[in-house]
């Protein structure tokens, strides 16, 4: 009996340690799902945090769950009139003239003239006037400004004009690669390389059609993506042509002549089959460039927090997508007015981007033409492709016994931080700068206009 009862208890034991370790290495696998899922243990923490003061919240006592419907009222009312406020300084003030193109008494000669001058200034905005000299340690490569003067055509409406931007003019050999090869498919274009002191001097010049622009950038803290979004419209609100991505690559069919020479604007579908932000050729002065900066101004003025900010829909594509539809849906309208209704709608939906078919000309405010093209496959783009090459194994650049993607070599090259991953640690970052998570885009202006808060900026 002492033999069996012992064996017994061996049983039991050796289950008790096995369901212990499968309980064990199910938690791991678990955690481990979860953490690849989140990508950082800390914003685990963070939710569990977040979601165990939502639950305090509830907690309140009989007096604060009491409220005054009046108080609740009269603090819209107060809302209400503050946005009127902000739209009617927004839309008032400025004078918005459109291109009119048949009433354009220039010679021939004149508007050659004008273009050439329009290079200089580009050249000049771009820092390429003051870079002919420019040295890069290795295996950093200087870019210089490509400028073709012999390249006019008074028939062209969006100007032969590439624009790629990145903080630095000494770039990684492989995005070197990249302004080689569109160089090269896009023979007749100048290119304007536009470092991190281009962009700022474009953003702090005077826009009279965006008076409220300068306080709305106060709440632009990042130097990247936010910024880049913001300077990408306006880039091409005054000057016009085509904005690329810097890890773009030409295909097949992007040649000179796709770009027709009627057309006010030439977008390409992106992965959700809206208008491309990361590709854009246009006229200079066009209305979508305007309602776009209107709608990026009004989201930034009314962040209810500045902390992790959602780039995609405040500056990013969204408000892209919105002005697109304003301006199809704008016809007869002035471009304040197309504005004032576009900020006053919600975003566009999948069944209004459906009337309007890619790959066919649409006509919208002022009676210009627009075209959006259908870019292929995501497995095979026909004329724009998106970090092409990037997963072909290379040298390293700093250590030549090891070898590493061509991503990777970019990113090592140029120290370039994505904005996600800025994006991911904003929290923290604005919690050491001492920016609370209530704290609005306006009364963090207010702060800073009247000496309260120094103004912050981040990565």
């Amino acid at each position: 009996m002492a033999k069996k009862s012992l064996v017994k208890k061996s049983c039991v034991v050796n289950t008790f340690i096995g369901a212990t370790i499968l309980w064990f290495l199910l938690g791991s696998v678990l955690m481990h799902n979860l953490i690849s899922k989140n990508h950082d243990i800390h914003e685990i923490k963070h939710r569990i945090r977040q979601n165990h003061s939502k639950q305090q919240k509830h907690l309140k006592t009989p007096q604060e769950q009491q409220v005054d419907p009046s108080q609740v009222r009269l603090e819209k009312q107060q809302l209400n009139e503050e946005k009127d406020k902000f739209q009617n300084l927004a839309f008032d003030k400025s004078a918005y003239e459109p291109i009119e193109y048949e009433n354009d008494e220039r010679t021939l000669e004149q508007k050659e003239k004008d273009y050439n001058k329009l290079l200089d200034e580009l050249d000049e905005i771009s820092g390429g006037a003051t870079a002919k000299d420019l040295t890069c340690p290795p295996p950093l490569v200087p870019f210089q400004n490509i400028i073709r003067r012999n390249n006019f055509d008074h028939q062209d409406r969006i100007p032969k004009i590439l624009h790629f931007t990145m903080p630095s003019r000494c770039v990684p050999q492989d995005i070197s690669r990249t302004l080689q090869r569109w160089h090269k498919e896009l023979k007749p274009y100048s290119i304007f390389f536009h470092d991190d002191a281009a962009v700022a001097k474009l953003l702090s010049q005077e826009w009279k059609d965006f008076p409220l622009l300068q306080d709305a950038l106060i709440c632009v803290m990042y130097k990247g993506a936010m910024r880049i979004d913001i300077w990408r419209i306006l880039l091409m609100y005054k000057y016009g042509g085509i904005y690329s991505d810097i890890d773009n690559w030409p295909r097949p069919k992007m040649k000179p002549e796709a770009i027709r020479t009627d057309l006010s604007a030439w977008f390409l579908t992106d992965y959700n089959d809206h208008a491309s932000q990361w590709f854009i050729a246009i006229e200079k002065n066009h209305p979508i460039m305007f309602l776009t900066i209107h709608k990026i101004i009004d989201n930034l003025l009314w962040l209810p927090s500045l902390w992790r900010i959602q780039t995609v829909k405040i500056t990013g594509p969204w408000a892209l997508w919105n002005a697109y539809f304003a301006f199809l849906n704008g016809k007869g309208l002035s471009r304040a007015e197309a504005a004032k209704k576009m900020i006053e709608s919600g975003n566009p939906t999948d069944e209004m981007n459906e009337q309007f078919k890619d790959n066919e000309v649409w006509t919208g405010m002022e009676d210009k033409k627009i075209i959006k093209m259908w870019n292929g496959r995501i497995d095979y783009r026909q004329f724009v492709g998106n970090k092409i090459g990037y997963e072909d194994i290379v040298p390293h650049p700093f250590n030549s016994t090891l070898n590493v993607t061509r991503g990777e070599r970019i990113d090592l090259e140029s120290g370039i931080i994505h904005w996600r991953k800025v994006s991911y640690h904003s929290k923290f970052d604005m919690k050491e700068k001492g920016i609370k998570i209530k704290l609005t885009c306006r009364q963090y202006i207010d702060n800073v206009k009247t000496g309260k808060m120094k103004p912050v900026e981040l990565i």
